[in-house]
């Protein structure tokens, strides 16, 4: 695993992993009944730190987990998402088949976004026997395409994911919610925010403010989540983190 910090002309500074890389960042929040993430991304090149463009990819896969996208929230001491206790954004489905990750120009000019199974862009896993997708089908987030984002308001792009529980003991997450925009009448689980000084305080208002989609049943965990992971399986682009917030609301 290897990442480099890099400042962005003109702009912030961003995380930016390796090919195949993840972050992983435990956190300690002893009873909480409601926390929030909030993570702007981008994309570059491979070979470049600052040019989203021609990212273009085909990932081939039998279904592994290193060749899908994890974003989310994921027990810090196992690996494999389906394997622990994970809520979060992928291109993973419940059943797993040989369908290609794909790395595709959006439904806006000029951003990219991800698919793999069926579109579906956000699953449960409760590091045992059961593993849950959405029930419809909605791409990941929108990312800009563009070095210099005149058109499209920003370079980074902000997506939210939220997770309840009825005490601050319990082992059964209540809900699960995330941030969801429509977009030429196709949905992306982002919250519809673009920004070129993407920053925890921007984060932190759409938090509180933001709109809030549910997903899914109650399920029990062996183990609550109690890490940030972040993981992108293309060869051709790196995923770039400019900012991120984990917020304890209650």
């Amino acid at each position: 695993m290897s990442a480099i910090i890099f400042e962005i002309p003109n702009a912030d500074k961003a995380l930016i992993l390796d090919s195949k890389s993840a972050l992983v960042y435990p956190f300690f929040s002893p009873n909480w009944m409601d926390i929030r993430l909030g993570v702007f991304i981008s994309l570059t090149k491979l070979s470049d730190n600052n040019d989203p463009t021609g990212l273009s990819e085909t990932l081939v896969t039998t279904g592994l987990d290193s060749d899908r996208v994890w974003m989310g929230f994921k027990r810090s001491d196992l690996y494999l998402p389906r394997e622990t206790a994970f809520y979060g954004l992928s291109c993973s489905g419940a059943t797993e088949a040989g369908t290609s990750s794909v790395l595709e120009g959006g439904d806006v000019s000029q951003r990219w976004r991800y698919k793999g199974i069926a579109n579906k862009a956000l699953v449960i896993s409760d590091g045992n026997s059961n593993y849950f997708d959405n029930s419809g089908t909605i791409f990941g987030p929108e990312m800009n395409a563009e070095a210099v984002p005149s058109v499209n308001a920003g370079r980074a792009s902000l997506f939210m994911l939220r997770m309840t529980r009825a005490t601050g003991t319990s082992s059964t997450i209540s809900a699960f919610y995330f941030a969801k925009t429509n977009r030429s009448a196709v949905d992306y689980a982002d919250a519809n925010v673009f920004s070129d000084a993407p920053s925890l305080g921007l984060i932190r208002q759409n938090l509180k403010s933001g709109t809030w989609t549910s997903l899914g049943a109650s399920v029990a965990f062996a183990n609550v989540p109690d890490a940030v992971f972040c993981y992108w399986p293309f060869a051709n682009s790196r995923l770039r983190v400019h900012s991120l917030c984990l917020e304890k609301f209650a």
